[in-house]
């Protein structure tokens, strides 16, 4: 089964984690967003990258836009989870920490050279720093710290909001990129992982999809989502590469979607042909369900998608950091744009991403 890596928490340390405030004080547009946010029916909410070094939330419901002075992220950092509120940020060495994009408080988590395939990290050789034991290989590799920042870590999601000094959270790392696998979910088995134990307890079964079902291992993306009726939802996501002649250059465009439904009795998947009034969100982020009547101005039946793969754009011959970003139509297979992601957003060098915010 693919990696999973999972580290039990706590918000005032975790390892040789700690939290830390930037310096810069909160300004007093971070409080009217803090208290703006406060409202859930404010969401679903997207943050993006704007120019002089600012950042955007904006919510679809709300109509309500919010400009915040950028956090202070290292150069060259990924953002791999928006979970719970927090962003999680990859350094081009082995820092990995939490950022509130709200409060600007970082917590730190361990480091990449704490996950059992990193047998050794050293700076100094340049260009091979890491030594990682990948799965199905006997020797180890080389790897270069550029391509572990961006191929290592898939996505980091949380249990919960680390929001108490005295509040255990776990964080759950899809990892491993470098082989042909995905966490919790691989050739049609999925991995359920009991967090409640001392250690995790994973659980494997094969559940097999309809015999006319697409080839979901040739998605680029696959997201699993837990409805409000507490169903676990496959969600695959179909690209294809084609010239876009906004950038003159050939770009990944989402085409589709399959979505299905786990049914435990058999155990099989479902094809589902229509979701209802629930609308999925789906990117870098913890993948979401929400009812679109909770929410003014959002269409059920509908999948909110952003990009999550346009960075990688240089190992796979597509021109990087051109965004894919909008909405799919499940009933009648249409995309529609995001109505924050404009042309000129499209071609920022960091991609959108869906946050909850959580204003601690």
């Amino acid at each position: 089964m693919p990696d999973l890596a999972t580290s039990s928490c706590q918000s005032s340390s975790c390892g040789t984690s700690s939290i830390v405030r930037f310096a810069k004080p909160l300004t007093s547009k971070n409080q009217i967003t803090n208290f703006s946010f406060r409202d859930q029916k404010s969401f679903p909410i997207i943050l993006s990258f704007g120019n002089l070094g600012e950042i955007q939330l904006e919510s679809l419901s709300a109509k309500l836009q919010i400009k915040l002075d950028e956090p202070e992220t290292p150069p060259k950092s990924r953002f791999r989870g928006s979970s719970q509120g927090w962003l999680v940020v990859v350094e081009l060495g082995p820092i990995i920490f939490l950022l509130n994009p709200l409060s600007s408080i970082q917590i730190q988590l361990p480091p990449v050279t704490t996950f059992p395939c990193v047998l050794d990290f050293d700076v100094q050789h340049i260009g091979e720093e890491y030594l990682v034991q990948l799965p199905g290989y006997a020797d180890p590799s080389s790897k270069c710290m550029d391509n572990m920042r961006d191929l290592f870590i898939t996505k980091i999601v949380l249990s919960s909001s680390p929001t108490s000094l005295n509040e255990d959270y776990v964080v759950v790392a899809i990892h491993n990129f470098f082989s042909p696998r995905l966490a919790y979910y691989y050739k049609g088995s999925v991995a359920i992982c009991d967090l409640s134990g001392l250690s995790p307890l994973v659980t494997v079964i094969e559940p097999p999809l309809p015999n006319d079902a697409p080839q979901v291992g040739d998605a680029l993306g696959i997201y699993l989502v837990v409805d409000s009726f507490g169903e676990l939802l496959l969600v695959a996501r179909f690209c294809f590469c084609g010239y876009d002649s906004e950038c003159d250059s050939d770009v990944l465009r989402t085409y589709g979607f399959y979505v299905f439904k786990l049914d435990l009795s058999e155990p099989v998947w479902v094809e589902v042909e229509s979701i209802g009034d629930h609308m999925l969100f789906v990117g870098r982020n913890s993948s979401l369900c929400l009812l679109a009547t909770d929410f003014s101005g959002c269409d059920g039946n509908c999948i909110y998608f952003v990009d999550d793969y346009s960075e990688l754009g240089a190992a796979y011959d597509f021109q990087p950091g051109i965004h894919d970003n909008g909405v799919y139509n499940i009933e009648d297979c249409s995309t529609k744009p995001l109505p924050s992601c404009t042309r000129k957003s499209r071609m920022l060098s960091a991609s959108p991403i869906w946050v909850t915010p959580n204003p601690c």
